[in-house]
């Protein structure tokens, strides 16, 4: 209920506490080799480390300082904290100009933000219009309650910033020892060897096509695409599907015991993969997602893939194609991959024996999984907690929030 307010609390907006710049359009003909960096969102994401620069003068507004609070709108909502240079931001990221505490501010947007991602998930690209931003409804404190609402918060994140990192220094650690157990299991020299094209028909999938999917001879076939297709195991908690010609199709449809291999993205994709069992009847592959079909009885499907996923990481790594942003393997470069051939006896025995293990270490990283996304949750509730005003204690008798709305609406 809009009037279920904490004493001395009012109702405002986003637009109201405070102005939001957009950045500048910069094109490819604006970049620069020297200059100050150019801000985009996959630098704000971690996305994309690489700065593009800029050499020339900008509106102020569109000037970023160390300390600077960011909003991303499209693509990705999310809120950032500036901690580099001086630098010139890009379109589609609000500059925020507060007119309350600035620490509050950040925790509030952060909130907000994470509503809004919920509210736009699942609706295609997230994107927010400046004006709906501006006019989300907020809850807003006394000032000097503001300050000791961002301590408290600042206070508990801190405690999970450090169980968040000693998490992730835990999964390093067993993904470390994932590869090592791996590698180790293929690293004999007395074996013989030969290519994943010389034992395996190898194939591509369907690429989707909006403007023929309208044809009445068209059928539903559920397809995997590349995020179902993980190392050393398929996802399949959300396979989509796709009209496509019925011949096509049933040329495509996976049989158990064929290995899947990703073609790419991110340069740790390359190769990754696993053995489909059957899980789901009539289910074809999209064309980032290569098939390989067993052609001799002699290879296990398990050993092949298990070698695929360990020794092989660092193999695609190094003979797939890089750009800019993406690395990708061509089918030429899959069949030659190496294989090794002991006997199907040995295949077995390794694949039994290291599936185990394997099976140990990822059911520990999916423990660790579950608590990363309990302190999740956590960072949510105390968000929530906050600015219902059940986080700390305030004193609407010093400074009513009302008489704070007042001043900046006048200003």
């Amino acid at each position: 209920m809009r009037n279920d307010l904490p004493r001395g609390w009012v109702w405002t907006t986003l637009g109201e506490i405070g102005r939001y710049h957009n950045g500048r359009a910069f094109k490819s003909s604006d970049w620069s080799e020297v200059g100050r960096p150019i801000v985009r969102i996959q630098n704000l994401t971690g996305s994309g480390s690489k700065f593009n620069q800029f050499r020339g003068q900008v509106d102020p507004r569109h000037v970023v300082n160390h300390g600077d609070l960011l909003v991303s709108w499209a693509a990705t909502l999310g809120v950032y904290v500036w901690r580099g240079p001086e630098a010139v931001l890009n379109q589609h990221i609000f500059k925020v100009e507060s007119h309350v505490s600035p620490r509050f501010h950040r925790w509030l947007l952060e909130s907000v933000v994470a509503d809004l991602y919920r509210q736009a998930h699942g609706s295609g690209m997230v994107h927010i219009t400046k004006k709906k931003f501006e006019q989300t409804p907020v809850k807003l404190p006394p000032a000097a309650e503001q300050d000791r609402i961002a301590a408290a918060i600042e206070e508990h994140f801190s405690h999970l910033d450090v169980a968040e990192r000693a998490l992730a220094a835990a999964d390093r650690r067993l993904h470390a020892l994932y590869r090592s157990v791996a590698v180790d299991a293929f690293d004999r020299p007395d074996w013989d060897w030969t290519t994943l094209g010389e034992i395996a028909e190898i194939k591509g999938g369907i690429t989707k096509d909006s403007k023929r999917e309208t044809d009445p001879e068209f059928e539903e076939f559920p397809y995997l695409r590349v995020a179902n297709v993980q190392r050393g195991y398929l996802d399949l908690s959300d396979v989509t599907t796709i009209r496509a010609d019925p011949g096509k199709a049933q040329r495509l449809v996976l049989r158990a015991g064929d290995l899947l291999f990703n073609e790419g993205g991110d340069r740790d994709k390359l190769g990754r993969g696993w053995v489909w069992e059957g899980q789901i009847e009539d289910c074809i592959h999209q064309n980032h997602v290569f098939r390989a079909r067993l052609l001799d009885d002699g290879f296990d499907p398990y050993f092949v893939s298990l070698h695929a996923n360990s020794w092989g990481q660092r193999w695609f790594e190094a003979h797939g194609k890089q750009t800019t942003n993406l690395a990708s393997l061509n089918l030429t470069t899959l069949k030659s991959f190496p294989v090794p051939a002991p006997s199907l006896q040995e295949q077995r025995g390794v694949a039994s024996r290291l599936r185990s293990a394997l099976d140990s270490i990822q059911h520990q990283r999916l423990e660790l999984e579950r608590v990363a996304v309990r302190a999740s949750s956590l960072r949510r509730s105390m968000l929530a907690a906050a600015f219902a005003g059940r986080l700390v204690h305030g004193d609407s008798q010093k400074e009513p929030a009302r008489q704070l709305s007042a001043v900046h609406r006048d200003a």
